[in-house]
């Protein structure tokens, strides 16, 4: 073999390596919150855990873990908790990285009470969505 192709293949082994080296696997915990608001949340998340077997690069990591956490407190609004608290952390451990989001959904917010009235014309509320009741 020729130094040239020696060279060539040494540098696809390397670049091969390296590449491989910087992949690594990436896991979520969220806790604090009841089932049918964590099932939303997984929904919401950009990686959940029934893929974690996935490899991802470091950086891809660092960035779901960031956008991560507007997407929990998205996915938290639908059951009325606008203001979560949310503890995150960030752990890496060999080629396992762990993202643990730590929730406290504050107070619920309820509307107790709405008025409506069908003889204020609105173009973005039908008359007919609206019933008494």
């Amino acid at each position: 073999m020729n130094k040239i192709a020696r060279i060539i293949k040494l540098s696809i082994i390397i670049f091969s390596s390296s590449y491989a080296l910087a992949k690594t696997n990436f896991k979520i915990t969220v806790t604090g919150v009841d089932k049918e608001t964590y099932t939303n949340i997984v929904k919401y998340l950009k990686f959940e855990n029934n893929i974690s077997s996935k490899k991802i690069t470091t950086e891809e990591i660092k960035r779901l873990y960031l956008t991560n956490i507007s997407n929990i407190k998205e996915a938290m609004q639908p059951f009325g908790y606008f203001h979560p608290q949310i503890e995150p952390s960030l752990l890496q451990k060999n080629a396992l990285w762990q993202a643990n989001y730590k929730i406290d959904p504050g107070p619920r917010v309820k509307i107790i009470k709405t008025n409506y009235s069908k003889h204020i014309k609105t173009s973005w509320i039908p008359d007919d969505a609206i019933r008494d009741g």
